[in-house]
């Protein structure tokens, strides 16, 4: 994907959608780091949230996105997140989505074996 979008609805049923573009991605990981960045843009501080909401969209199926990178090793790197992304998703798959989750889930009790895909 290479758009990332948010709802965002307040206490008083006010709804409210950013959006912003991305490098082509399909990490989880940086999805959620623009998603979290809209918010924190755009988002009145101390506005009680309701529901927050993350689409995607701008996907680009069967291709491979091909950039001359200014990095050393970006790359590599952008290769090994994507194969960590496919090993969790794989081990969610078969043992359940509650057996790996990222460590500000645990903190919380009643996010604590939340299954976001609703797969359970």
């Amino acid at each position: 994907a290479d758009t990332v979008h948010i709802t965002v609805r307040d206490g008083a049923f006010n709804d409210y959608t950013y959006q912003c573009k991305v490098p082509p991605t399909m990490l989880c990981g940086d999805i959620a780091k623009a998603a979290y960045g809209l918010f924190c843009k755009n988002y009145p501080f101390g506005v009680g949230v309701r529901l927050v909401g993350v689409t995607v969209s701008g996907f680009d199926y069967h291709t491979e996105q091909l950039t001359i990178e200014t990095e050393v090793g970006a790359c590599e790197a952008y290769e090994k997140r994507e194969r960590a992304e496919s090993a969790v998703a794989k081990i969610r798959e078969k043992y359940g989505y509650s057996m790996l989750q990222r460590g500000v889930i645990i903190e919380d009790e009643h996010l604590k074996g939340l299954d976001i895909r609703d797969k359970k």
